[in-house]
């Protein structure tokens, strides 16, 4: 998963929009916008079927290009690596996960929504996974 921002994005109301209700999420405003993104994933096992070792590194340009109703500050470019172990109790059933997230989100044009990205902090996930057969 590519972290998409907040639900609605962050958006500056600025001077133009002095009512709060006029700010509108600017997910993809035009027909002429542009997202661009990807991820490198890459794992070790040091003791295959039993413990991994991952790195994950995903960003997403969102809103690089837009229409003429919206201007450069509202583009957002987010950022993540995420460092991982992995441990299966049972090679198929059972897997305990821990995650640490390192996050940035950088709004090059808009120094409101980009300060609200420096604020941002990182995250810490620990999951563990179970598969059963049952019957309800």
């Amino acid at each position: 998963m590519i972290y998409n921002g907040t639900a609605p994005p962050v958006s500056d109301p600025g001077t133009e929009y002095r009512n709060i209700g006029a700010v509108y999420p600017r997910m993809a405003p035009g027909g002429d916008n542009e997202f661009h993104g990807g991820y490198a994933d890459v794992a070790y096992f040091p003791v295959p079927n039993r413990f991994a070792v991952q790195a994950r590194y995903d960003w997403l340009g969102r809103l690089s290009a837009t229409s003429d109703a919206y201007g450069p500050e509202d583009e957002r470019v987010f950022r993540t690596l995420t460092l991982g172990l992995q441990y299966w109790d049972h090679s198929v059933k059972s897997q305990w996960q821990l995650n640490y997230r390192i996050r940035s989100l950088d709004a090059p044009h808009n120094t409101v929504a980009d300060g609200i990205g420096a604020s941002m902090g990182n995250e810490i996930g620990l999951q563990y996974f179970l598969l059963f057969n049952g019957t309800l």
